[in-house]
């Protein structure tokens, strides 16, 4: 059976601006858990709403297994976040590039197990999140995981280009989320 991973780009309606880039699987549930979570891109979509924003699939992949998936899926949502100026732009949200930190299966389950232990409570005992959280501690605490996810960061943090984009991204948002509070303060007196 092949899997798909889609490559997803919110615009803003009025003005046609693209904010945010991601990936999924299922498109409509990721919508679900941005408009639930907490990344400067879903308070936005929290404060303006849905209406305000478009939703477009601009790319896919397809692979014969999840981790396969996301392994293409990668570098092609990193290419469309730099197509369309959604990385660490004034009007961009997105400030963490797309990467894998799993080199396997096994890896890939045990991070999903641990997020949707997170994420749906309800549907799993205290003790079972503990096991999956064990599990997900284990898996990533080795050191040949450990040594992928170190020289992912040193390899971004060496380049330049990538620590200026960061830079100006971390301002950007510092900025909105100043005159948020300030338009708030403006409001309460």
């Amino acid at each position: 059976m092949k899997i798909h991973r889609f490559i997803y780009a919110y615009y803003k309606k009025s003005s046609n601006t693209p904010v945010y880039v991601g990936s999924a699987f299922d498109v409509a549930a990721r919508e679900l858990t941005h408009r639930r979570g907490h990344i400067l891109f879903d308070k936005e979509l929290k404060k303006h709403g849905r209406h305000y924003f478009l939703l477009r699939i601009v790319d896919s992949v397809t692979a014969n297994n999840r981790v396969s998936a996301i392994a293409k899926a990668v570098p092609l949502e990193n290419a469309w976040m730099d197509r369309l100026s959604t990385f660490r732009t004034s009007h961009g949200f997105n400030f963490r590039r797309a990467n894998t930190v799993f080199i396997n299966s096994e890896q890939w389950n045990a991070r999903n197990a641990s997020i949707s232990a997170g994420l749906h409570i309800r549907l799993s005992t205290r003790k079972e999140k503990v096991r999956l959280s064990r599990q997900s501690k284990e898996i990533m605490s080795r050191p040949e995981v450990k040594a992928k996810q170190q020289a992912a960061a040193r390899a971004q943090w060496s380049r330049p280009l990538v620590r200026k984009a960061m830079a100006t991204g971390i301002k950007a948002a510092w900025s909105r989320l100043a005159k948020r509070a300030i338009d708030r303060i403006i409001r309460v007196q």
